[in-house]
């Protein structure tokens, strides 16, 4: 999956775009959400999320790393 700063979304192998959807606080952590239905008839699904169909991609960061990327961005 690679990360586009810029505009806080998530692109995948089969070029769907998974937008942000929420941020949740954990233990001081902030836990980012970013989610998309578009699973469900994908050629890579099997790989990606065999379970599912859909995809859910959390990241956990700091404050800190927060700022950092704002300001690399």
């Amino acid at each position: 999956m690679q990360y586009n700063i810029e505009k806080n979304t998530y692109t995948c192998s089969n070029n769907r775009i998974l937008p942000y959807k929420k941020t949740y606080d954990i233990n001081g952590k902030k836990r980012k959400v970013f989610y998309t239905k578009d699973c469900k008839n994908c050629q890579y699904k099997e790989e990606c999320t065999p379970h599912s169909n859909y995809r859910i991609i959390s990241h956990y960061s700091t404050s800190y790393q927060d700022l950092m990327s704002q300001k690399n961005g």
